[in-house]
């Protein structure tokens, strides 16, 4: 029980606030009180002789040491319901509280929508510097026909003027498709130092945010970026992230918002034959392994203009990819990478470099010189 209120705390009921608590302990020591009904403000005493009063409680009264006294009294009492000014007063409390949270939510609101935004570059900033890798197609093996398509894109990186004189247009972008690890971010990476010009990479799911619009500020950075830096090669791994097609039963303002910018980009309002010369050269490479889930609009001739399969590779090209990444390795004399490609049907190329890399962590743990054929297909194995 709670510390029992002493006089001076019965007195500031105050004699407009109905009867004292002195006049119910006193009738209730008397044997006067029949019944009490306490509520949470105010307690009704009915007298043996047929009459009642009230007793106003203030806030926060301690009514279970007034039904311990009433016990001690042998007086019988119960609860009852609280007044209608209790309960007006309880339903203004929570009204208020509610007011002020939706007011508060509103004001956050009004000043996202309408303060100046802050300008987003985190996809932006994501830039790799040419002078950074030179090693172009010559780090690209068992992909020939994939090369094949990409070098005339990069042949437009390099001379635009060349196909300009004719009136060709270079790519605006290409969607590369295939198995995971076949290299598809690798291409993306040659391609701009083959071209020897800027590279932008970043991911679809670098644009995904909560808010709405978040998305399409960052593509609009992106782009604007890579003008800026024209010849520019930009590269989106996991555009399905992004570009699902619209309609679904999936729907995402957000990301429809960023699929709609994207497409502004690649080929909007502002695209113009005569002086699509003078534009400055930006390529669009994005990636994906489920091709058939991107939206129509985008796949179009005029915005991904092409699409270049990245398959795996077939037994000539794995032993082609085995030979670039066993350059990193010290091999044993005589060993054999015709009988590693030939026993490693179906990997990719991210699979056979994993290859070779197990098989110098097996002669490591062999305590090889060097590692051999046998440590090659344990690996595969």
């Amino acid at each position: 029980l709670a510390a029992r209120p002493g006089p001076a705390a019965n007195e500031a009921a105050g004699p407009d606030d109905g009867d004292l608590l002195s006049r119910l302990f006193a009738d209730a020591k008397a044997g006067n009180v029949a019944t009490v009904r306490i509520a949470p403000d105010l307690c009704t005493v009915s007298r043996r002789s047929g009459d009642t009063y009230d007793v106003r409680l203030w806030s926060g009264f301690d009514t279970l040491w007034l039904a311990d006294r009433l016990h001690q009294y042998g007086v019988a009492f119960g609860a009852r319901r609280p007044s209608w000014d209790s309960r007006l007063k309880a339903g203004l409390r929570v009204a208020d509280l509610a007011i002020k949270v939706v007011g508060g939510l509103c004001v956050i609101y009004y000043l996202y929508r309408h303060l100046p935004p802050r300008k987003d570059d985190s996809v932006a900033n994501q830039h790799r510097k040419k002078k950074e890798r030179k090693r172009g197609f010559a780090g690209v093996a068992g992909v020939d026909k994939a090369l094949r398509e990409l070098r005339e894109v990069v042949a437009c990186l390099r001379d635009p003027a060349a196909f300009a004189r004719i009136g060709a247009r270079c790519p605006r972008g290409i969607l590369l498709t295939g198995p995971s690890g076949t290299g598809k971010t690798l291409l993306a990476r040659c391609v701009a130092e083959e071209a020897d010009c800027e590279f932008l990479s970043c991911s679809g799911s670098a644009f995904v945010e909560l808010f709405v619009g978040r998305g399409s500020a960052r593509v609009r950075n992106l782009f604007a970026k890579a003008r800026s830096l024209a010849p520019c090669v930009v590269f989106i791994d996991e555009i399905d992230a992004i570009a699902k097609a619209r309609g679904m039963l999936s729907h995402n303002d957000e990301r429809e918002q960023t699929l709609n910018q994207i497409l502004c980009e690649l080929d909007g309002f502002e695209a113009k034959d005569d002086d699509a010369a003078a534009a400055p050269l930006v390529v669009l490479l994005a990636a994906t392994n489920r091709p058939e889930i991107l939206d129509d609009a985008l796949v179009r001739p005029g915005r991904l203009d092409r699409c270049v399969v990245v398959p795996l590779p077939d037994e000539a090209g794995r032993r082609e990819i085995l030979k670039v990444h066993a350059a990193r390795v010290r091999l044993a004399p005589g060993v054999s990478l015709d009988r590693v490609a030939a026993r490693a049907d179906g990997f990719s190329g991210a699979d056979l470099a994993n290859v070779v890399n197990e098989g110098a962590l097996l002669a490591v743990r062999g305590s090889a010189d060097a590692v051999t054929t046998e440590h090659l297909l344990d690996a595969v194995a």
